[in-house]
């Protein structure tokens, strides 16, 4: 039955009618989802960039469907992965804020897949997605690394045990979830990536997550000249996880896997550098945190294509689903839509709908901005001032001019699709206790503020530029 199963679902993946269980055909088919945390989407080749950071990706995404316009669910990992994971919105999962965990009537997509008889393995790089929080539900295999600020180079060590468990697998289908944390801040990389981008500079940034929050207390202040050095550093991350990823799309190909794999890139936020004046993430829900980059390649594609329509996270569940010919267990069980035809039939008709982003961290009070986008336009809610501001992403990309007030009926008409949206969340689930260990983790990565900070620019939250300027 395993073997019958198998070769129904490979069909599926390849658009054939099936496949033969046969020892001489080669491997059963695998679903590769990559998610890079932090990965701001327009610093890619595919997206514009013109630094060579990402050879690897773009020449995948040259053979893929890309989405121009793809955004997050939530400016901050633990629900945005939530989301990628579940199809659902942040609000329907629950999963919203450190000490929750996945609502336990959800199924992830490992879970479905595993009663679909795939074999399940995760390799991951963040606490965020820990068994503890629900996000290892349907994994049979698990490797979790933890995350760090100043970790240097993991995403070798990941891409390692998942080409191990790639060889291993003979039997079944085999769903590899595979998440690196090397672009997150500290940002910090190995030799040859290291000094790869980096102009001269006498500044004081150094992209430690602990100067950038105290530039966002008011006790570091970052120019224009330190906004593109954290650039630069930045950049040398990626260009790390880039060459990473390389070295696992080749082994693919040379061991011709590729043509049977379903592969699926994309994060769960961007990054702010200065762009409307904050650093980091989860603190606003402007483009360059909330754009994520999502390329498609099916195993099927003829030739690589460009998506223009707006999409989010919540669609890569259904869409993957789709590819396999499983469906969902009920109707509008999920939040999201499966994208193939916008692909597979171009000029077919569309549904319009609001795409939305809940929440944020570090803020006082926590998660009281949402967000919701309909075709070009984007509505920002502040729940706790009932401030709105109105964006024509067409127009203005970088979401310079607020339209709230001359385009007054578009924005009574998104507030009130988001509103609608907010009042039909469920009770969020049961807080968890979070150890003083986890505190001090979370603490550490910039997503717990230390208790009793003091006033902006104190002697206690002062951070000297030079106790961050060593390099490893």
């Amino acid at each position: 039955m395993r073997r019958l199963l198998s070769a129904g679902i490979a069909g599926a993946l390849l658009g054939a009618p099936g496949c033969p269980a046969d020892p001489t055909e080669p491997p059963p088919p695998l679903l590769l989802v990559v998610s890079i945390d932090t990965l701001r989407a327009d610093r890619l080749g595919f997206y514009g960039q013109p630094r060579p950071v990402s050879p690897h990706l773009d020449a995948l995404a040259a053979e893929s469907v890309v989405f121009d316009a793809a955004q997050t669910t939530a400016p901050w990992t633990l629900p945005a992965h939530a989301s990628l994971l579940s199809g659902r919105y942040p609000s329907r999962h629950a999963l919203t804020a450190h000490g929750r965990a996945l609502r336990e009537e959800i199924p992830t997509l490992a879970s479905i897949l595993r009663t679909e008889g795939w074999q399940t393995a995760s390799v991951v790089n963040s606490r965020h997605l820990s068994e503890r929080n629900g996000l290892q539900r349907g994994f049979e295999k698990r490797f979790l690394k933890r995350d760090s600020a100043p970790q240097v180079g993991a995403t070798r060590e990941l891409v390692d045990q998942a080409l191990e468990w790639i060889e291993e697998e003979r039997e079944r289908p085999l769903f590899l979830f595979l998440h690196t944390f090397d672009a997150h801040s500290d940002y910090r990389s190995t030799r040859p990536h290291r000094g790869r981008f980096e102009e001269p500079y006498q500044g004081h940034a150094a992209g430690y997550t602990k100067q950038l929050l105290a530039h966002r207390q008011g006790a570091f202040s970052l120019d224009a000249e330190g906004r593109q050095h954290l650039l630069d550093l930045y950049d040398q991350g990626v260009h790390q996880v880039d060459a990473e990823l390389g070295r696992l799309f080749e082994a693919l190909r040379r061991k011709r896997r590729l043509d049977s794999t379903l592969v699926v890139v994309t994060s769960d936020h961007g990054e702010e550098f200065l762009d409307h004046g904050d650093v980091l993430h989860g603190r606003n829900h402007f483009e360059p945190v909330v754009r994520v980059p999502l390329l498609i390649r099916p195993p099927n594609l003829a030739v690589g294509r460009r998506i223009a329509t707006p999409v989010s996270l919540v669609d890569v569940v259904p869409t993957v689903l789709g590819q396999l010919g499983i469906a969902p267990l009920e109707p509008g069980e999920l939040d999201g839509l499966d994208l193939r035809p916008l692909w597979e039939s171009p000029g077919a008709h569309w549904p319009q709908r609001g795409l939305f982003i809940e929440g944020d961290h570090n803020r006082s009070p926590a998660g009281m901005l949402a967000s919701v986008r309909r075709g070009n336009f984007k509505l920002h809610l502040d729940r706790a001032t009932d401030r709105v501001r109105l964006y024509d992403l067409a127009a203005d990309p970088g979401e310079t001019r607020d339209l709230a007030a001359p385009r007054a009926a578009i924005a009574r008409s998104l507030r009130k699709e988001l509103d609608d949206f907010l009042e039909k969340a469920p009770q969020p689930s049961e807080r968890l206790p979070v150890s003083d260990e986890d505190r001090s983790h979370l603490e550490s990565l910039g997503y717990i503020v230390p208790p009793d900070p003091g006033p902006s620019g104190s002697k206690e939250n002062e951070v000297l530029p030079h106790q961050h300027r060593e390099r490893p």
